[in-house]
């Protein structure tokens, strides 16, 4: 089996992630994440007290919380790989 390779200086593709730093995807993917986490807070300071007649509330909380967690997972790892490959770009977050 061969891999073509392509010789790109060293620079990281982050494409895959966002297709450009501060884009309009990323801003959204952003805009998105905070509304809903924010949303999710709400639900679960307003939520009676788990018991029988709360799980199904609960659970919907608890799903949202582990959707948020995973795209949040994904946003902290673009970050990690944007200092990584442009410490020296005082532009991304640290």
């Amino acid at each position: 089996m061969t891999t073509d390779t392509v010789d790109n200086g060293g620079v990281w593709q982050l494409e895959g992630y966002f297709p450009v730093y501060n884009g309009p995807e990323m801003t959204a993917f952003k805009a998105t994440l905070e509304d809903d986490i924010r949303r999710t807070a709400a639900a679960a300071r307003k939520a009676p007290d788990l018991d029988l007649s709360s799980a199904d509330a609960w659970e919907k909380i608890v799903m949202a919380l582990e959707d948020a967690q995973t795209r949040l997972e994904h946003w902290s790892s673009y970050i990690a790989c944007l200092e990584a490959a442009h410490a020296d770009r005082e532009a991304y977050p640290r």
